[in-house]
Formats: structure tokens, sequence, C-alpha cells
């Protein structure tokens, strides 16, 4: 099993390296157990979803967000990473999807034309389908059921003031259908009071919008138009700075998705792990003459199950 992590000291900056036995993992409150294997997300493949809300204030991001695109998509992604862009307004979603960062100029294309394209009709052509609503939790869940066949680490980036009004989805359901398909949700807001921290912006009070992106494996950072490019560049560095833990399938367990725990030793470090979803290993692999034995796994679940998620 992968899970992406995403460590930074208690004021938001970068660590020195960390080894293998410092990270404590345990699965529904299960045994404490060491990663086998630690990698770096860096170089790895990268499926960005960039989901840009224009139904509230963070759509005052957007222009700023436009002008930066193209020297995110020139320095900070790789070849072989994966973008799409979405645009919500209303209750509505348009999309341009699975570009490389090196069709630049189709991606900027296509940035331009969902901002500028207009609601669908109904039959009658009298009225717009797309509703005034605020359907931000909905516009995150149909972007990541877009995601969950993509082959490389999985990360959605919502410019968004974070509000939602009219979602039929609960933001926990969401986030335990983001864990089950292991991806990751960021958050670029616009600022609202900044904090000591150096390079990250944040609120002071608590909100779902904080949660969900927490509870996923990553944060929200917060902007102004001044400050976009730099929060772009430094949302990358956070994603290509996650440490990829690395452990054997449990070997017994239900299936589902299942909470996870991750601490670097005393600390109190700020960690965030991706979800995780556990399939038990077929009962006739065992027994099969061809499969070779290997020892038991150090991963083993406890009895606190992530449970089921909110309707």
């Amino acid at each position: 099993m992968e899970i992406p992590t995403l460590v930074l000291s208690q004021h938001f900056e970068p660590l020195p390296p960390i080894p293998p036995s410092q990270f404590e993992i345990s699965l529904d409150a299960g045994p404490v157990f060491h990663p086998t294997q630690l990698q770096l997300e860096a170089s790895q493949p990268i499926d960005l979803a960039i989901l840009l809300d224009l139904n509230g204030n963070g759509r005052r991001l957007v222009p700023s967000f436009a002008q930066s695109l193209p020297d995110l998509l020139s320095h900070a992604l790789l070849p072989h990473d994966r973008v799409s862009l979405f645009a919500v307004q209303g209750s509505c979603i348009n999309s341009a999807q699975n570009l490389p960062p090196a069709a630049s100029d189709r991606i900027t294309s296509a940035l331009d034309q969902l901002l500028h394209a207009r609601p669908p009709r109904s039959a009658t052509q009298s009225q717009p389908q797309c509703k005034k609503s605020d359907e931000l939790w909905n516009a995150i869940a149909s972007v990541a059921q877009s995601m969950t066949t993509s082959p490389g680490h999985r990360v959605i980036l919502v410019l968004s003031d974070g509000q939602d009004r009219d979602s039929t989805i609960h933001w926990q359901a969401l986030r335990e259908y983001c864990a089950s398909s292991s991806i990751a949700i960021f958050g670029l807001a616009p600022a609202q009071r900044k904090m000591p921290d150096p390079g990250i912006w944040m609120k002071l009070q608590y909100d779902p919008f904080s949660s969900l992106t927490q509870l996923s494996g990553g944060l929200v950072l917060y902007t102004t138009p001044a400050r976009m490019q730099q929060q772009l560049n430094h949302f990358i560095e956070l994603v290509r700075g996650r440490y990829i833990l690395e452990f054997p399938s449990p070997d017994t367990g239900a299936p589902g998705v299942h909470s996870i725990d991750v601490k670097v030793g005393d600390t109190d470090d700020f960690v965030r792990p991706s979800g995780i979803a556990f399939v038990p290993p077929d009962p006739s692999l065992r027994s099969s003459p061809t499969t070779v034995a290997s020892p038991p796994s150090p991963a083993t679940f406890g009895d606190h199950s992530a449970g089921p998620p909110p309707q």
C-alpha cells in the first residue's frame, strides 16, 4: 500500500529528511507499525485537477490564476504529469481533461473557453439548465469521480472561498469517497488574515472546507491576487515534498475505507495522510501452488473503523 503523506513543522515549514523508523502508523487505532519503505513524491507522476469555483468570492482570484497558469505549466509541472481544468458556475460544470503540461497553448485556450462558456439551455431554450446555487461539494465530487482511473498520484486544487449551501452530498461523505480513491484535496482561497507562519495564509475559525482538505491529505492555502504565482508554486512544492509511506497490505480485515493515523515520533508536526481503502487478498491465491509465501504484514487493523459516511 502507498500512502502519500504531507509532513510539515508546527509552523507549516519544511522539515529535514525523516527516516522510516520515525513514522508511526496505525490503522483503525490498531497496533503501531513503521513503513517498510519510504520515498518522496519528487518527480513521480501527478494527476492534477484544478477546480475553479465561479460562484463565490473565490472567483476574484481567477484572473490572477489565468495569468499565472503558463508559468505553472512550464516550470512547476513535469512532462509526465497530467492536468485537467474544471469550472463550476451555478450547478453546471465544464471541463477540459487529461492534458500534458507541454500543451500550454491548448490548456490556456481551454481555460479561456471554460471561463466564457454560456450556460446550456433547456429543451425549450427559454431557461438555463444551470440553477443558481452554491454546490461546491457536488462539484468536487464530480471532479473526484472523473479521476478514479488516473494512474498518477491524484490531487485536486480547488480555487474557492470554501462556501457550500446547496450540495446534496455531505462534505464528510465526500471526504470518505476521496479517501477510498486516494485523492488529496488542496484549497486556494482569498486571504482574510495572515498568520505569522511564512508563506501560508490561514483562517482562525473552523470551517468544513479546511477539514475536508486536511482529512484528505492536503490543506487550504490563502492568497491574494498579487501572491497567486508564489502560492501556486508553493502548492506544487508541498505536493512534491510529500512522503510516500509504503507497507504490505494487511493480511486480514473487512473491505472498505479505514481510518489511518500517522505520527512522526513524539513531535507535534503537521502530518496529513491521504485516505486508505482495503481490498482483502483473494484466499484462493494464498493456497495456490504458484504463490510465494511472504512474512506476515506489520499492518494490523484495530477495532475503530472509519464507519459509514453521512448521507
